[in-house]
């Protein structure tokens, strides 16, 4: 998949709804075990390389909210799409359903952390891009640049 084209999704004519959302670029994530909830370290919208270096590593958090009834199992997908319009990496699919751990009255949630190795041929704007059940829902961008 290239970039995201950014269109309304339709289904039999009607408008599907479409999660709150949030995805975050950074340096690290850390997990509690108890409550299963993450925290993202250094948010990132540019990385550096050294020169003679190409191998970028970095983390990503998308963050969903339901508000209405949802139970179905759903897909997320996480990649990377380079200046060029290549994708140099990308998350398999994970499969999630919807989860109200905390208020059953409240919006449902998911939380899907990635970590992403690769090299990056070129420098520039990089997308990360989310999508969920095959549909583009959101993408944020972060630069590759090399120190002087």
């Amino acid at each position: 998949m290239r970039r995201l084209v950014w269109t309304s999704t339709l289904q039999f004519g009607k408008l599907l709804r479409v999660p709150i959302t949030s995805l975050v670029v950074c340096e690290s994530l850390i997990w509690e075990r108890e409550n299963n909830l993450p925290t993202a370290i250094r948010i990132l919208d540019a990385i550096r390389l050294a020169p003679n270096n190409a191998h970028v590593r970095f983390f990503s958090l998308l963050t969903l909210h339901e508000t209405g009834v949802d139970f179905r199992s759903h897909s997320a997908v996480i990649q990377i799409v380079a200046p060029d319009g290549s994708v140099p990496a990308a998350a398999l699919p994970h499969r999630f359903v919807y989860g109200r751990k905390i208020d059953p009255g409240s919006p449902a949630g998911f939380h899907l952390g990635t970590e992403f190795n690769f090299e990056a041929k070129l420098l520039g704007t990089y997308w990360v891009q989310a999508s969920v059940d095959s549909a583009p829902l959101t993408q944020v961008p972060f630069l590759v640049t090399r120190t002087p």
